[in-house]
């Protein structure tokens, strides 16, 4: 799982850029360099500790989830999984600027690129997930009924979470990128997608759909 390899290669580099970091703090304190370099020797020790806890929280998140079939109905995780890529996106930022200043040795910068791989593999499969709207802050979870929506439909029921994960293991959702492959040699193009359709049952106004 992509997530899993982020957060490990994250435990793992995270540590070592910190020390190295906290080492170029203290010497920019004793040669008095620049306020504007001490600055952004702290601000990367603060980015790896928050990229550090975000994947420790990440990984225990997940540990978990195996015994919770229902985790990933949670908007929580889903924003978790979001913080943890926008930690580490903003660490990479800080640590192109202190390159620019050529100040960042290639080695620490190799040492990172495992984590910067498998975060983007994990944002790719995030962006193209049916659960993704739970990354947008969408929740997805059994809301309290009788609801009234914002153009005034009432709705007396609806576990929508539930209907998602009956509907992507009908269609084998995951299996998708093997049949595009083979729809590919036969010169033919696939496409995917799932949305929900609400219909009125019990009266006889007029319904109207269009692709």
């Amino acid at each position: 799982m992509a997530l899993t390899r982020a957060y490990e290669a994250s435990l793992k580099a995270v540590p070592l850029a910190r020390d190295h970091f906290v080492r170029c703090l203290e010497t920019a304190e004793e040669n008095r360099h620049p306020s504007t370099v001490h600055d952004l020797w702290i601000t990367l020790v603060q980015r790896c500790k928050q990229c550090y806890e975000v994947s420790e929280a990440l990984h225990l998140r997940l540990t978990n989830m195996r015994k919770d079939v229902d985790g990933r109905n949670d908007p929580s995780f889903w924003l978790l999984c979001r913080t943890f890529l926008q930690h580490f996106i903003a660490l990479v930022n800080e640590m192109r600027e202190v390159r620019n200043m050529r100040l960042l040795p290639q080695e620490l910068i190799v040492m990172l690129r495992p984590v910067q791989k498998a975060s983007r593999e994990a944002g790719r499969l995030m962006e193209s997930s049916p659960w993704k709207n739970l990354a947008d802050g969408i929740s997805m979870v059994p809301a309290p009924t009788p609801y009234t929506s914002a153009m005034g439909q009432r709705y007396d029921s609806g576990d929508f979470s539930q209907l998602m994960d009956a509907a992507l293991a009908k269609i084998d959702w995951d299996g998708f990128p093997t049949r595009r492959a083979e729809a590919a040699r036969r010169g033919r193009q696939r496409g995917i997608g799932l949305a929900y359709y609400l219909e009125a049952t019990g009266g006889a106004a007029t319904e109207n759909a269009k692709v």
